[in-house]
Formats: structure tokens, C-alpha cells, sequence
């Protein structure tokens, strides 16, 4: 997951590193209220939901958070 300002983009990628799905510009605000965690939390979990079967084969989700934290 690359989180940006004002978007999302996120991937599912196999151990080979092939890209099996992708989802890029999801509108998203990034603010430091629980609001804003909740969106996040959700736009990844309707990502992850998207794929089906492949979801019970995911080890591990990296976060991307652009600029100063």
C-alpha cells in the first residue's frame, strides 16, 4: 500500500513478484484523525476482499507513508 496526500495505490504481488491485481488513485485524505485511519483501514480491506481466494494466501501487507511522519 503507497499512501500518498489525496491517494491510494496498492498491488498483491506472488513470490515471484508479479503484479496479480492492482488498484492505483483510490481517493483518499490523509489526516491525523481516527476518521481518516478508518478510511484507510477500509479502502485496504475492501482491496484484500477484492481478491477472493488469494486473500487466505497473503503473509504480510506493507504501508508506504510518503514524507515526514
Amino acid at each position: 500500500v503507497d499512501m500518498t496526500r489525496h491517494h491510494l495505490s496498492m498491488a498483491l504481488m506472488d513470490f515471484k513478484g508479479n503484479i496479480v491485481d492492482q488498484q492505483i488513485g483510490v481517493h483518499y485524505i490523509c489526516e491525523n484523525t481516527t476518521e481518516s485511519f478508518d478510511a484507510l483501514c477500509h479502502h485496504i480491506q475492501k482491496f484484500i476482499d477484492r481478491t477472493g481466494k488469494l486473500k487466505d494466501k497473503i503473509y504480510n501487507i506493507n504501508l508506504n507513508i510518503s514524507g515526514r511522519v
